[in-house]
């Protein structure tokens, strides 16, 4: 007779322990039914006596019992799968939607955004100042992103730029996009010298040169903003204005845009441009929510359900106003703040938007477009 295998004992084992357990069940069972019906004394019944490492169970033969299969893939936080069970034999598991997926990266006061798109092209929209170099490159990083397939520097002031050149240091990219509008900062040389340096093939971003920005099959891109014919207030009002629309969800970017007044970047746009073209599910708020930012009629035509604000931990310039966010309380829009949740997490399969922040502290909100129409 072949001897058997420690794991083969160990299953024995276990069998027979939870027979016991099995039998002592079925005991407590019949005394307690026995109980109910009057027929048995307790009162002299110790069970607290029973001492079960006592219990011999090598005299419990059972015969060798083959358990099912199961394996078992545990998926780490991040990776935007859930755990799951699977069977042999059994029906595989039904594959999750293509989400368009969108991170607005903690770092500090200053904007960086990265996208994956359903089908995996990747794009990083800003890159913090340059002290925040740290916070993005880890980030990216931790996504195991080594390859951007588009990058947009919104604008070239130095929390949306300062920390450019090192990722460019850091990763291939394939097209940068950025407004063609310079700055005479040391920033601004050093991302000018990283393109050179990377052999980046440069696109002028603007809505006459790129009316859309190619990137995956199943999403757009419209850009709204900057016009080359318009000499804008400030470097502010050059911002990249584009609205991401997968499905029927969408999120518009505005970069640092200002408003209301003439020659500024929300009044061009509007006036070029129908109110449809700026409707969103998530709006990102301009330049970190800030008082000029956000005028009543941009924020109209929007018309968002959802606005996420990239805005430092008690900042000097006190963003996000207070008045911006009473306009968006008013009109019943949700926000979510990096100085309050960190990095924030926006998933859109084409229906619902789900937003939390990326940290396990953040809460998590569900929203479907159908219900969306019904305002």
């Amino acid at each position: 007779m072949a001897r058997k295998s420690k794991k083969q004992k160990k299953r024995a084992t276990a069998i027979r322990y939870l027979v016991v357990l099995l039998l002592i069940a079925l005991f407590a069972l019949v005394v307690s039914m026995a109980m109910k019906e009057g027929g048995l004394d307790t009162g002299s019944l110790d069970l607290s006596k029973i001492d079960l490492s006592k219990l011999d169970f090598s005299n419990i033969h059972l015969p060798d019992i083959k358990l099912p299969e199961i394996d078992i893939n545990i998926n780490l936080p991040g990776s935007g799968q859930n755990p799951s069970l699977s069977q042999p034999g059994a029906s595989p598991t039904p594959a999750p939607e293509p989400e368009l997926h969108v991170y607005m990266i903690d770092v500090g006061q200053g904007d960086c955004m990265l996208l994956v798109s359903p089908n995996g092209k990747t794009m990083l929209v800003d890159a913090g100042e340059s002290t925040a170099l740290y916070s993005v490159r880890t980030f990216l990083k931790h996504m195991g992103i080594k390859h951007l397939d588009a990058v947009v520097a919104t604008h070239p002031h130095s929390d949306h730029i300062g920390g450019m050149a090192g990722v460019l240091g850091t990763v291939d990219v394939d097209t940068f996009y950025m407004p063609d509008v310079a700055n005479e900062s040391s920033e601004y040389r050093d991302m000018m010298s990283a393109l050179n340096k990377q052999v980046v093939k440069v696109v002028k971003l603007s809505v006459e040169n790129t009316p859309t920005i190619p990137w995956d099959d199943d999403v757009s891109i419209e850009v709204l903003g900057p016009f080359e014919d318009v000499p804008y207030k400030s470097l502010n009002d050059y911002s990249a204005i584009f609205r991401v629309k997968f499905g029927g969800t969408s999120m518009l970017f505005t970069g640092d845009a200002e408003g209301p007044d003439t020659l500024t970047a929300e009044y061009t746009t509007l006036a070029r441009f129908t109110p449809d073209k700026l409707k969103c599910t998530v709006l990102k708020v301009a330049h970190h929510g800030s008082l000029s930012s956000t005028s009543d009629a941009f924020l109209a035509a929007a018309d968002p359900d959802y606005a996420v604000i990239s805005v430092g931990k008690g900042n000097e310039y006190g963003h996000p106003h207070q008045s911006t966010l009473n306009k968006l309380d008013n009109m019943g829009v949700r926000v979510f703040r990096t100085d309050e949740l960190g990095t924030i997490h926006i998933a859109m399969d084409g229906e619902n938007v789900r937003i939390s922040a990326y940290e396990p502290k953040s809460v998590t909100i569900w929203s479907s477009v159908k219900d969306l129409f019904k305002k």
